[in-house]
């Protein structure tokens, strides 16, 4: 899956297979659905983990960028 360049300056580079990029994609998905999650059932951090690296390896996960600042910045356990 790719998704061309957008204006202005948006890119969406695909996240690779290192723990980082996993790890980056899980908190993002903590950050976004979290407490929607936790309302529900409950946050059961292993079951969450292996459910996100199951999906994760199902599918392209990619991150946004914009004039060469990627979001990761808000997550610095990649860097």
């Amino acid at each position: 899956m790719n998704i061309p360049h957008l204006k202005p300056n948006y890119t969406f580079p695909k996240l690779t297979a290192m723990q980082c990029d996993q790890k980056f994609a899980f908190e993002a998905k903590r950050a976004a659905m979290g407490r929607h999650i936790i309302s529900r059932w409950g946050w059961d951090e292993d079951f969450q983990w292996q459910l996100h690296l199951q999906r994760y390896n199902e599918k392209p996960f990619l991150n946004q960028t914009k004039s060469d600042t990627p979001w990761d910045r808000f997550f610095p356990s990649c860097v």
